[in-house]
């Protein structure tokens, strides 16, 4: 049989039966946390017992009422100690009583008993040691001592403590103090006077039941017999109570195991015994891929020991998550067994902060061809973008309004933070100027005019007027500059030519290479040559309306030119000289 089996057997045997497993008034003995109590109901000699050095008999003779309590087996109850008090011995003053106890098959042990004569609820060593083994007796053998009782020993109930230890001595056995492994039982010993009647009552505790971990579980005891009765509850994890049904509240793995109820009426209680077992769910494991990381990093959790998952403060329901928390978090991953208890993990991502990065301009806003100084501080080290430059400060000419990002890194953690500055760049305005004539001669005048944008400044001079008059006695290049909403200046340069015009009819008298006319000309400009031309004939803007080699004397049609000036360049091999033509 296996231990489990053996347990049953002893919970269905406790039911109901006259015993209790608190020693009150009296001290509770004690065995070592490193002792595992015993668990199998007598009789004791088996070898599949699992501790085996406990109490499996206890007899005495020559008593008036004498104690037979044999294949007892270990009794299963908090410390090993058990209170007999439906086995009591009846003696009277002067009487002497011989006490044979058994103990267990496998390991040996030795044992004392103590009785409490002066009724002082201690047992008083030595003189209350009334028998013992002076050695250790070989495992399951009897072993057999005497104890009188004092001539003047007052009639009352006196309380009688047997107890044996592991490989110990009975003659400096102690009643109270720890022992390795070993049993206790406790007796009622009446002198003088007769035991009660048996106890009326009988209980039966809640059957043993099976509740998730956190939940509450409800103990109760129903019992028969006399109405004035008291309940004493005690279990794991120092669990107490006097009430008849109380609940186990919050409960965690550590309530697992049996709850005990003494019920008291008269001298002799009665104890049930019920189990709680708390299931914890299932077992969850979960790793990460980093547990530690920089904010805006990303980690991998996996959950596992389950086919079910539920997390938080993420949603998910897979086994993996990916999370990029942006400051310390705890992460929990739940799971639902088929018994529908919910286990539950925990853990926790590290989030370490990069630095905080400043970055700073020498200027808000540049006009193209200008330049900034970008400045940042707050981390150990720099990367510029645009650039790869790792300086704490650049010095930047973009062409057009550009984002720059920096990211830093501290040495501390080796986490980084991305800063972004925007540098602006005021476009120029976009001028153009217009003149009535790009050539002039010396004496003319011409008439420049801009556009394009909301204001002027003109130079030479310092007209602000969209159009001036100028009347230049040399080439002269003519300049407009505008300011627009950025602060930007754009500029345009105009040059008007000025030349050493001559007159059609002096060009007759004086150059002698030909004769052209007439002047003013009206549809037909007739050319007479002494020797080749080349004709270019410009209109007042500048534009070659004809350009020619004339080797004979021709007639050209102007008939499709516009009334005014025209400027004619002749080069016959000696120079290039303009000539004002006029058409009417």
């Amino acid at each position: 049989m296996n231990k489990i089996y053996f347990l049953l057997l002893l919970l269905m045997s406790l039911n109901g039966v006259s015993q209790s497993w608190n020693p009150a008034p009296y001290c509770t003995p004690s065995v070592g946390i490193w002792a595992i109590p015993c668990s199998q109901p007598g009789p004791s000699n088996t070898s599949s017992n699992f501790i085996n050095d406990f109490i499996n008999g206890f007899t005495t003779t020559g008593a008036v009422l004498n104690i037979n309590n044999i294949n007892s087996g270990c009794n299963g109850l908090p410390n090993n100690y058990i209170f007999y008090c439906n086995h009591p011995l009846q003696v009277n003053a002067g009487q002497t009583v011989s006490c044979s106890v058994q103990s267990a098959s496998v390991w040996a042990s030795g044992y004392a008993i103590f009785i409490d004569w002066n009724q002082d609820n201690i047992f008083q060593i030595p003189s209350e040691r009334v028998a013992f083994s002076p050695s250790v007796p070989p495992a399951g053998t009897w072993y057999t001592s005497t104890f009188t009782v004092p001539l003047t020993q007052s009639a009352g109930v006196y309380r009688m403590r047997l107890r044996n230890a592991w490989a110990t001595p009975g003659g400096g056995m102690q009643p109270c103090a720890m022992y390795g492994y070993g049993e206790s039982e406790d007796y009622n010993v009446f002198v003088g006077t007769s035991p009660p009647p048996a106890n009326p009552i009988t209980a039966t505790a809640s059957p043993n039941q099976t509740i998730c971990i956190g939940q509450n579980a409800n103990l109760s005891v129903s019992y028969t017999g006399t109405s004035s009765t008291t309940f004493d509850w005690g279990g794991p994890n120092s669990f107490t109570s006097s009430i008849q049904n109380p609940t186990v509240v919050n409960t965690t793995t550590a309530s697992n195991g049996f709850y005990y109820v003494s019920l008291s009426s008269a001298t002799c209680p009665v104890m049930a015994i019920t189990h709680v077992y708390v299931d914890p769910g299932p077992s969850l494991y979960v790793s990460a891929s980093n547990s530690v990381i920089c904010a805006g990093a990303t980690v991998a959790l996996t959950a596992s020991g389950s086919n079910n998952y539920t997390w938080t403060p993420v949603s998910s329901t897979n086994s993996v998550v990916i999370v990029s928390p942006s400051i310390t978090t705890i992460y929990t991953v739940a799971s639902t067994a088929t018994t529908n208890c919910i286990g539950t993990n925990m853990y926790t991502v590290t989030v370490n902060q990069g630095p905080t990065v400043n970055v700073s301009s020498s200027n808000s806003v540049i006009c193209i061809g200008g330049s900034a100084t970008l400045s940042v501080n707050g981390a150990n080290s720099y990367t510029w973008v645009p650039g790869s430059s790792t300086n704490t400060s650049i010095i930047i000419s973009p062409t057009a309004t550009t984002i720059y990002t920096v990211t830093g890194t501290a040495t501390n953690n080796a986490c980084s933070t991305k800063k972004t500055h925007t540098l602006l760049v005021g476009q120029l305005p976009v001028v153009n100027i217009s003149s009535s004539n790009s050539i002039i001669c010396a004496g003319g005048s011409a008439t420049l005019s801009a556009n394009g944008a909301s204001s002027y400044t003109w130079t030479p001079g310092s007209s602000t007027n969209t159009s001036i008059v100028v009347s230049p006695s040399i080439t002269t290049i003519y300049t407009v500059a505008s300011t627009g909403t950025t602060g930007c200046v754009g500029t345009k340069m105009y040059t008007l030519s000025v030349n050493p015009c001559t007159g059609l009819n002096e060009w007759n008298e004086y150059n002698g290479q030909g004769f052209i006319y007439p002047s003013p000309f009206h549809d037909l400009l007739n050319i007479k040559i002494k020797e080749p031309l080349n004709i270019k004939i410009l209109n007042s803007i500048g534009e070659v309306i004809m350009e020619k080699r004339f080797l004979k004397d021709e007639s050209i049609d102007m008939s499709e030119l516009s009334k005014g000036v025209y400027y004619m360049f002749i080069d016959g091999g000696s120079g290039t000289n303009p000539v004002k033509l006029i058409k009417d």
